[in-house]
C-alpha cells in the first residue's frame, strides 16, 4: 500500500510538472511511476511527449515502441511515432507507421506531408556533398544557437548565464558576441531574467531580439516578445518592446533586412495557418507597421528562425513542409517585401533532427546554422558550412606526449595552404577532432592547449579518393601538471559562482588568480616539483586551504589533481570562529589567561596563530576580539583588565602582519560569564578558567 501510495505521489507530480510545462521535472516522476506501473498507458504516452518536446527523440522512440502495440486506444499517436522514426532516419519504419495511420485519416495534412516527406529521403540527400560542414569552435557543453554576424565577429544564443529553465532542465538563454579564437562573452547590458536570444541588427548600434514576456500567460507559462536595444557609448542599453507584442501568444525570431527596411519574425497569433507562422513588417519613419502574414510562406507547422541576407535570399526553418525531419531549413528568392518559390535547402545542411538558424554572406558559399543532430539530449550546436565540388573526412585525436592521454579542449585548426582559409575545432573528452576538408588541396594541422603548440601535420589531398579518410595524431608536450577544482558551499553542497580562487606556489613564491564559473569550477596548471596553496575569496563566506604538491609525481602516471576548496556562509556579528565549532575547514581552540594576566600564554599563541592563518586566507574579513575576566575582583578592575587582554592579542596578531584597521579589541570585564560562576558563587579553578577567554567574531568585510 505505501509503494503504491508513492507511486501515484509521482503520478500526480508528474501530471502536474507535465501541464506546466515542466519536462524536465515531468521526466523524473514519471519515469519514478513507471518503475512500478511499467504498463501505465497515459503515463508512458506523456513520458514520449515529454522527451520529443525537449528533442531526446532516441529515448522517446524507446518509450512509443513500449506503446506501439497499443495505438488502438492512443490513435493520434501513431503519426507521432512516425514522425520521431524519421527524425530518428529510420525512414522506412515511419512510413509504415504513417502509411497505417492514413488507412483511418486519409485526409490528415501533417501525415500526408510525412509521408511525402518518407518519399523524397533519396532527392534530399542527392545533395549531401555539396558543402563541408564543421563544429564551429566556440560550442560549449550546453546550446549554442542562432548565430548572426555582428562587426568582425558573430553574436549568438547559448543556455548559459541565467536561471534554471524547467522546460529543459537547462540554463535560461543570453546572447554573446565571440570573434575567431577568442572565449564568447556575454552581452551584459540586456541580460534579463529569463531567455534572451536570436539577435538581429540595423548597423552596428540597434538591435531587436527575443526574450520572454514578463506578463503570464492563464495557464502560468510566459510567452515571448520582441525586446528593442541601442549601443550608447560602446555598451548596449534596452529600450523599447516592439509594438505588436502581446501576452497571449508568442512573438519572436526577428531578422532585419540588409537595408533595414523589413523586418520578418515568427508569431502564433490568431488568424495564421497554424503553429508559428512568418509576419513582415516595414520600417517607415523609425516605426514598424502592423504585421503582415507570409501566407504564401507558412504552413499548418512551425514556421522559424527567418533570416535576410544580402543576396537576395530568405531563410527559415519549418517542419510543416516535405523535409528530412523535425526542422528544416528552406529558402526563397525575397525582394522588397516579395517572397518567391520556396525550396528545401537539403543534405548535408538538413538532418534528420532540428536544423535551423541558418546564416551566410556570400550567397550561401559560406556561412553558419544551428542543428542538434550530434547527440540526444536536446543540446544544440552551431556548425560552418561551405560549398564544395569534393570533400574529404580528416580526422585524428590529440595525446600527452608523456601519458599518451588523449587531451581535451584541445583547439586543433586545419589550414587550407592553398586558399590561406582555416577552420577550428575543440576536441572532445576523448581527445578526437574531425574536419571536412577538400580534395585537390595543401593542409597544415596543428593543435594549441594552454598556449603550447601540438605538433603539426603537412599534407595534401591530390592523390587521396574523397571517400578515404585521412586520420593524425597530434602530439602535445606540456611539462606542467593540470589542477581541477571545485569551490563546495559546505552547508548545501553546490559549487559557489564567482569565488576568486588563488594559487599560490609556495616554492618560487608565485601567484596566479582564477574567478570560479556558474559551477563554482576552476583550473590552474602546476609546475613540477612544486608545493602549492589554493584558497578562495568571496564576501559572505569563509574559506579553506587546500594544498596540493607535483613534487615526486611522474607525468607518466599523474596527471590531473582535483581538490574540492570548501567555503562556508559568514553570519555577520553572529558568526564566532574560536571554540569546538569547524568553519569552511578550519578548527580553532578558545584563547585562554592566567589569573590576573593579559600576556599571551603559549598555549594562546598557538591559536592566534591559526588565527593569523585564517586572516590571511580571508583578506576581506574585519573581526572583534572580545576578551573576558572571571568575577574575582571589582567590575571597574575587570573591565581594565579584559581590554588589556584584548589589545595583547590584537598586538600579537598585528605583529604577524595582519593589518590593525581589520581588528577591533574590546574588553567585556565579568558581563559574559560562560558559566553560574558570579560574584560570591563558590567555583573551582577550573570553572573560573573559563570565563578568562579572548573570543573573535566577525564583523564585516
Amino acid at each position: 500500500i505505501v509503494q503504491i501510495g508513492f507511486s501515484q505521489k509521482y503520478k500526480r507530480k508528474a501530471d502536474r510538472a507535465f501541464e506546466d510545462l515542466e519536462y524536465f521535472d515531468a521526466i523524473k516522476y514519471y519515469t519514478k511511476h513507471l518503475d512500478k506501473h511499467p504498463k501505465d498507458g497515459e503515463a508512458l504516452l506523456n513520458l514520449g511527449k515529454c522527451y520529443k518536446n525537449t528533442s531526446q527523440f532516441y529515448k522517446a522512440e524507446e518509450v512509443y515502441n513500449k506503446l506501439s502495440g497499443n495505438f488502438n486506444n492512443f490513435p493520434n499517436q501513431r503519426l507521432e511515432y512516425a514522425f520521431i522514426l524519421l527524425s530518428n532516419g529510420k525512414v522506412d519504419k515511419a512510413k509504415k507507421e504513417v502509411i497505417k495511420f492514413l488507412d483511418n485519416n486519409p485526409n490528415d495534412d501533417k501525415a500526408n506531408i510525412l509521408l511525402k516527406s518518407c518519399n523524397q529521403q533519396m532527392k534530399f540527400l542527392s545533395t549531401k556533398d555539396k558543402y563541408s560542414i564543421n563544429y564551429a569552435f566556440f560550442n560549449s557543453d550546453v546550446s549554442d544557437f542562432s548565430p548572426v554576424f555582428y562587426k568582425d565577429g558573430l553574436m549568438f544564443t547559448s543556455e548559459k548565464g541565467g536561471k534554471t529553465d524547467r522546460w529543459t532542465g537547462r540554463s535560461y538563454s543570453n546572447i554573446f558576441f565571440v570573434r575567431s579564437g577568442e572565449k564568447p562573452k556575454m552581452l551584459e547590458g540586456i541580460a534579463g531574467k529569463y531567455h534572451n536570444g536570436n539577435p538581429s541588427f540595423i548597423g552596428d548600434d540597434y538591435m531587436i531580439f527575443t526574450r520572454n514576456n514578463p506578463k503570464k500567460t492563464k495557464d502560468g507559462s510566459y510567452n515571448l516578445m520582441l525586446k528593442e536595444a541601442i549601443k550608447e557609448n560602446g555598451e548596449w542599453k534596452l529600450s523599447k518592446d516592439f509594438p505588436y507584442n502581446n501576452e497571449k501568444y508568442n512573438v519572436a525570431y526577428p531578422a532585419v533586412s540588409q537595408d533595414g527596411k523589413y523586418l520578418i519574425f515568427s508569431s502564433d497569433m490568431q488568424g495564421g495557418k497554424g503553429g508559428m507562422d512568418l509576419y513582415i513588417s516595414k520600417r517607415i519613419n523609425n516605426k514598424w507597421s502592423e504585421p503582415q502574414n507570409l501566407s504564401s510562406v507558412n504552413s499548418s507547422g512551425d514556421d522559424m528562425f527567418p533570416y535576410l541576407d544580402n543576396n537576395n535570399n530568405l531563410t527559415f526553418a519549418t517542419d510543416g513542409r516535405s523535409g528530412m525531419g523535425g526542422l528544416d531549413i528552406f529558402i526563397a528568392t525575397f525582394s522588397d517585401g516579395v517572397v518567391g518559390k520556396v525550396e528545401n535547402i537539403g543534405a548535408p545542411i538538413n538532418s534528420s533532427r532540428d536544423d535551423f538558424g541558418l546564416i551566410s554572406k556570400d550567397n550561401l558559399k559560406s556561412g553558419y546554422f544551428s542543428s542538434n543532430r550530434q547527440n540526444d539530449d536536446g543540446i544544440d550546436n552551431v556548425f560552418s558550412f561551405q560549398k564544395n565540388k569534393k570533400t574529404i573526412k580528416i580526422t585524428g585525436i590529440v595525446i600527452d606526449e608523456m601519458t599518451k592521454i588523449p587531451l581535451k579542449e584541445t583547439l586543433v585548426t586545419l589550414y587550407n595552404e592553398t586558399t590561406g582559409e582555416s577552420m577550428e575545432y575543440q576536441t572532445a573528452e576523448n581527445g578526437r577532432f574531425s574536419f571536412e576538408g577538400k580534395t585537390q588541396t595543401n593542409y597544415k594541422l596543428q593543435g594549441v592547449k594552454n598556449k603550447i603548440l601540438t605538433s603539426s601535420e603537412l599534407f595534401d589531398t591530390y592523390d587521396i579518393p574523397s571517400d578515404k579518410p585521412l586520420y593524425f595524431t597530434l602530439i602535445h608536450n606540456d611539462p606542467r601538471f593540470s589542477l581541477e577544482g571545485t569551490a563546495i558551499n559546505v552547508k548545501n553542497k553546490e559549487g559557489v559562482e564567482s569565488v576568486n580562487v588563488t594559487r599560490f606556489n609556495s616554492t618560487n613564491s608565485e601567484e596566479r588568480k582564477q574567478v570560479t564559473d556558474s559551477n563554482g569550477f576552476f583550473k590552474f596548471q602546476l609546475e613540477q616539483n612544486s608545493d602549492f596553496e589554493i584558497s578562495g575569496e568571496k564576501n559572505g563566506f569563509y574559506t579553506s586551504v587546500s594544498t596540493a604538491t607535483t613534487r615526486g609525481l611522474d607525468r607518466s602516471t599523474t596527471l590531473y589533481v582535483k581538490l574540492f576548496l570548501t567555503i562556508e556562509e559568514v553570519v555577520i556579528g553572529d558568526t564566532k570562529i574560536l571554540g569546538k565549532e569547524t568553519f569552511g575547514g578550519w578548527e580553532f581552540e578558545n584563547i585562554y589567561y592566567d589569573l590576573d594576566k593579559y600576556d599571551i600564554r603559549p598555549d594562546a599563541a598557538i591559536a592566534l596563530d591559526k588565527v593569523v592563518d585564517f586572516l590571511n586566507a580571508n583578506p576581506s574579513l574585519t573581526i572583534e576580539l572580545g576578551s573576558h575576566t572571571d568575577s574575582r575582583a571589582s567590575n571597574n578592575y575587570n573591565m581594565i583588565l579584559s581590554q588589556n587582554r584584548a589589545e595583547a592579542a590584537v598586538a600579537y596578531i598585528v605583529s604577524k602582519g595582519i593589518e590593525q584597521s581589520r581588528i577591533t579589541a574590546k574588553g567585556y570585564g565579568e558581563s559574559k560569564l560562560t558559566n553560574l560562576c558570579s560574584d560570591g558563587v563558590t567555583c573551582s579553578e577550573k570553572q573560573h578558567q573559563m570565563n578568562r577567554r579572548t573570543e573573535i567574531t566577525v564583523t564585516g568585510y
